[in-house]
């Protein structure tokens, strides 16, 4: 899920800051892509830390988790990225099964 979408402060290049919450059980990664609307990537997080630093635990494949993150894309990577961008946030797991969620976003 994705919880917070906000703008940095900056006038000349504000940053995309995001935050959310992943549930579920057997979690083996996360990732998260923005896309403008052209289609192009604009950019790809192909595994979140936060999900990372949770299997480090050693986790059970059938424990549910509850993971918290946060993702920040640089304003000067969304300079020339045509409005509105598509926020993906997909969450695959150990099966190889795949969820996502999406969230659009304007200036």
């Amino acid at each position: 899920t994705i919880l917070s979408v906000r703008w940095s402060r900056s006038l000349l290049k504000p940053d995309l800051e995001l935050s959310g919450q992943l549930s579920g059980t057997g979690i083996a990664r996360a990732e998260i892509r923005v896309i403008d609307a052209t289609g192009r990537v604009i950019k790809e997080i192909d595994a979140l830390p936060e999900v990372q630093e949770y299997l480090d635990t050693g986790p059970d494949a059938s424990d549910a988790a509850v993971i918290a993150w946060k993702a920040k894309i640089s304003g000067g990577r969304l300079l020339l990225a045509r409005f509105p961008v598509t926020v993906t946030v997909a969450v695959i797991d150990r099966s190889g099964g795949r969820a996502e969620t999406r969230r659009t976003v304007d200036r």
